[in-house]
């Protein structure tokens, strides 16, 4: 902590910085001499002294003028003002005028050692404070590292962490309870495990109502600390996940990642302090495509009993996975979120029903797997729920504009992901239930149905060869064509010409 003397007799001024060095036993001051006021006010600013001790008559600026100037700077730093009797008038105006206190020549050490205690009281006080509201530079430094994720050099900040964070930690404590605590209950939870370092080794802030980061200097005993902290705080249902080792400020927004991932392995473990280095390797594979088609398609017709079905199977797959699964489960979650916007925006023009909001899943909120299973069973309902009617009637409308189009375009060659994807832009297995439902065949069978009865009226003109028929019909492979038409007739086409010019 620094302190600044401001006095223009120099016997007056090392007399007084030799009794202040007398009685720092601790080491804890650092000294600043400034010979005037107008050298003081410019020591003040740059050297950002907590307590000032001045002379009040002065060349170039006056010890009040100095208060003045530096309680415009910082209303929080503590001036004294040190006289003689004669001066004792001005003193008392000083006080009116935000001294913290004065002094009497000759300074007694009493009277300094009562000034510098309670310069220790009101430091460690707004020192508590700045850092309970979380607006000291250190800790804006690391929010704006974690929450834009930026690596950039940032050499003013950067040197201003390592300085206090060699080599640090990073922990995130998760309150699973409806009330947490509030900021200040939760700062005092964690200064009470190290009251003597008054914030040296810490920053904490609060990241969301119900999420905690600390960034924490390594000092050998990250485990046992961890436990205390969970210990202290059994009062409440919380989870605490803990970063690897870090060194450098770089790494803030990773080692931050880490720690989140570290509580979200609840959802798989039965524990309340997770370390990162020691949850297992990322494993599983995504959900395969047949299963996420699958899912689609029982969202998209409004099926929300399969639809939840089929999402618990794809849940308890990747359940049965193990921790090491977290990121699969997040990229299914993030896909499931993503496909519901989809399927909402599709039933009307270009976006959602009114009446829907399109879920997210944030893994923090939950406290194991069955609530995270509930909130994907809500997830399906809603959207069935929200979506019906309008699925319904532009289920029937694109079937028909789709049965329409194959009508037109039957002679050209293109497949049902074409079809889906390309020109009506929805999901292609959606597609063929659509197509199912309404004709009571699959795609290849009713496009082989059309081409085949626009092949009989084409075989009724006797000046067209089989060749141009088939063509005609859509296939450029003769053989092929005569090989469906006898399966869909049970006649070739030669021989169901001929039938027709008898009976004519």
């Amino acid at each position: 902590m620094k302190i600044l003397v401001v006095e223009d007799e120099i016997y007056s001024r090392q007399s007084l910085v030799k009794q202040i060095r007398e009685l720092d036993t601790a080491g804890q001051f650092e000294i600043l001499e400034a010979a005037n006021g107008r050298q003081g006010l410019e020591l003040f600013r740059s050297e950002a002294a907590e307590l000032v001790l001045t002379d009040i008559h002065m060349p170039f600026l006056s010890g009040l003028d100095l208060l003045q100037g530096i309680t415009e700077e910082d209303p929080g730093a503590r001036v004294v003002m040190v006289s003689g009797y004669a001066e004792f008038d001005y003193a008392r105006r000083a006080l009116k005028h935000g001294a913290a206190g004065y002094l009497l020549k000759p300074v007694k050490d009493d009277d300094l050692r009562q000034v510098l205690g309670e310069f220790l009281r009101h430091s460690e006080e707004r020192r508590e404070q700045t850092l309970m509201r979380e607006v000291d530079s250190v800790t804006r430094y690391i929010y704006r590292r974690i929450s834009t994720g930026n690596t950039a050099p940032d050499y003013v900040g950067d040197s201003a962490f390592t300085r206090i964070f060699p080599a640090w930690y990073f922990l995130c404590v998760y309150f699973a309870d409806p009330a947490p605590p509030e900021r200040e209950t939760f700062y005092r939870l964690f200064r009470e495990l190290r009251p003597r370092r008054g914030g040296a080794d810490y920053r904490m802030m609060r990241l969301n109502t119900q999420l905690w980061g600390v960034v924490l200097v390594d000092e050998g005993d990250i485990r046992e600390a961890a436990r205390s902290l969970m210990e202290h705080m059994s009062g409440y249902d919380s989870y605490l996940g803990l970063s690897g080792l870090y060194k450098g400020a770089e790494a803030l927004a990773e080692a931050y990642g880490q720690a989140q991932a570290a509580v979200k392995s609840k959802l798989f473990l039965p524990e309340r302090i997770f370390h990162f280095g020691e949850l297992p390797k990322r494993s599983g594979s995504p959900p395969d495509k047949d299963s996420m088609d699958l899912l689609r398609v029982y969202l998209e017709k409004g099926d929300a009993g399969r639809a939840r079905v089929q999402a618990q199977r794809i849940l308890s797959a990747l359940q049965g996975e193990g921790a090491g699964a977290l990121p699969v489960l997040e990229g299914f979650l993030m896909r499931l979120s993503a496909m519901c916007h989809e399927i909402a925006c599709a039933q009307t023009p270009g976006e959602a029903p009114d009446s829907y909001t399109v879920p997210e899943f944030p893994l923090l909120l939950y406290r194991d797997w069955e609530e995270l299973a509930a909130a994907v069973a809500r997830a399906a309902e809603e959207l069935c729920a929200a979506t019906g009617t309008a699925r319904t009637d532009r289920g029937r409308d694109i079937a028909e504009q789709v049965l329409d189009y194959i009508d037109r375009h039957y002679d050209k060659d293109f497949s049902l992901k074409y079809l889906a994807e390309q020109v009506f832009f929805i999901n292609h297995t959606y597609l063929s239930h659509l197509i199912s439902e309404r004709t009571g065949v699959g795609y290849a069978q009713y496009l082989q149905q059309v081409r085949v009865k626009k092949a009989k009226e084409f075989l009724a003109n006797g000046n067209l060869s089989i060749t141009e028929v088939a063509a005609l019909a859509g296939y450029n492979d003769t053989s092929r064509f005569i090989q469906v038409f006898k399966k869909n007739t049970g006649a070739t086409p030669k021989k169901f010409r001929d039938s027709l010019l008898q009976t004519q």
